[in-house]
């Protein structure tokens, strides 16, 4: 299988890794920092994910109706990654 993903893709999967993924497994394992703490608030995890839609979607933002579909759904990832797996 020969898959070339996009560059933007990429980002945007770096960012979210490194400022969501890794500080949520660091404090699930037990690992207490302040930076820690403030990464994974609810709104640290909204503006990392929606800085991360945007960087992959940036052809659709001059779209309103795109625009506000990838903040609801900023909003809602934000969410579930806070309620369902905060430590």
């Amino acid at each position: 299988m020969n898959m070339v993903f996009n560059a933007r893709t990429v980002i945007a999967w770096l960012i979210i890794s490194i400022f969501v993924i890794i500080p949520r497994m660091l404090v699930y394992f037990g690992l207490q920092h302040q930076a820690l703490t403030d990464l994974t608030s609810l709104w640290a995890t909204f503006i990392i994910v929606l800085i991360a839609e945007v960087i992959m979607l940036w052809g659709y933002i001059r779209n309103i109706k795109y625009t506000i579909y990838m903040v609801i759904i900023a909003i809602v990832i934000a969410f579930i990654l806070t309620s369902f797996f905060s430590a």
